[in-house]
């Protein structure tokens, strides 16, 4: 793929983004050694003022807070629209029900975030006011109960009956697979020698063809699954989410993101922290948007943009082409 830019320099892409963080203070500390874009929380240097329900959530706090966070990247559509691929992406973004949440893009508020997740809770068999599932968290010291209908209707994302909450059991990724990668993607073996297609372990999102379709497994991995590790890696959900796409089966997406969350929360998960634009989102939709000047910020947000897209070589900037290299092949 080419497309002639207009108005822009030819002098090649700019240097690497780096984590679009806000001012930090004079006590804030460097960036973690060892870790790609991800930094340690910005916490008072006390809990003053942060109630806690019970000893567990207190103590699910304090093991929260030694991790680290990074910044979330948010759908950016000036950069599709550069390059012609925005009506195709809204079609996805409209058959997903994403319509109006990939515009919900808010900043990081990393007390904020480590309240929520300390205090999440789900009860996948329970019901609330008549509804399916109840959701538990606190937030700015408030109990908050809901059902996933509720959560969903927050984040602004539709339901239909009978929407996935997620990957079936017996849904197969490979002809998914099979169907959107090129011949030169990569064969695995299973444990038993046997070729596959699709590995969720080894699977890079480099071998899929359409630029459209990598652009949405990059956005999934930021706004649903939010991660800071391997985001090249394409995740069988993640590949469920384009198949629903791309044959328009409904989806809950509510049910994807706040099980992500609630994984996220385990006190044996130690990974990076990069859903704190998620939380804020939350938090906006039930009224807290006022409060938030009283937390101190720490990502103010990113985006897949054009600057982003070249450097994880999703695109190639350089010249006054942009062009879209493919397994070292421009399409």
């Amino acid at each position: 793929m080419g497309r002639k830019r207009t108005g822009e320099s030819s002098a090649g892409p700019s240097a690497p983004k780096k984590s679009t963080r806000a001012a930090p203070s004079s006590t804030t500390p460097t960036v973690a050694q060892g870790t790609k874009d991800a930094f340690p929380l910005i916490l008072p240097a006390s809990t003053r003022g942060l109630q806690f329900s019970s000893d567990e959530q207190k103590s699910r706090y304090e093991l929260l807070a030694t991790r680290h966070a990074s910044e979330q990247k948010f759908f950016h559509a000036d950069s599709l629209r550069t390059l012609g691929m925005l009506d195709d992406l809204l079609t996805l973004f409209g058959r997903l029900g994403w319509s109006d949440y990939i515009n919900m893009q808010y900043a990081s508020y990393d007390r904020l975030m480590i309240e929520f997740l300390s205090s999440l809770s789900i009860d996948w068999d329970g019901l609330y006011d008549g509804q399916e599932v109840v959701i538990r968290f606190r937030m700015f010291n408030i109990d908050h109960r809901m059902s996933l209908r509720m959560f969903n209707d927050l984040l602004r994302l539709p339901v239909a009956d009978g929407a996935y909450r997620d990957v079936p059991s017996l849904w197969r990724p490979d002809p998914v697979w099979l169907s959107i990668t090129c011949s030169k993607r990569k064969d695995f073996h299973d444990r038993w020698g046997r070729l596959r297609v699709y590995d969720p372990r080894q699977a890079k999102a480099t071998d899929i063809c359409n630029v459209n379709l990598r652009y949405l497994q990059r956005l999934t991995a930021n706004i649903v699954f939010s991660r800071n590790d391997s985001q090249n890696g394409c995740r069988k959900a993640e590949l469920f989410i384009i198949w629903c796409a791309l044959s328009g089966t409904p989806i809950d997406t509510g049910a994807f993101i706040i099980r992500h969350l609630a994984e996220v929360a385990k006190p044996s998960n130690r990974n990076v922290l990069s859903v704190g634009g998620t939380v804020t989102t939350i938090a906006t939709a039930l009224g807290y948007g006022s409060r938030l000047s009283s937390l101190e910020p720490h990502f103010l947000g990113g985006h897949l943009d054009l600057g982003t897209l070249h450097h994880m070589h999703i695109i190639d900037t350089r010249g006054d082409t942009i062009k879209y290299p493919h397994h070292k092949t421009i399409l």
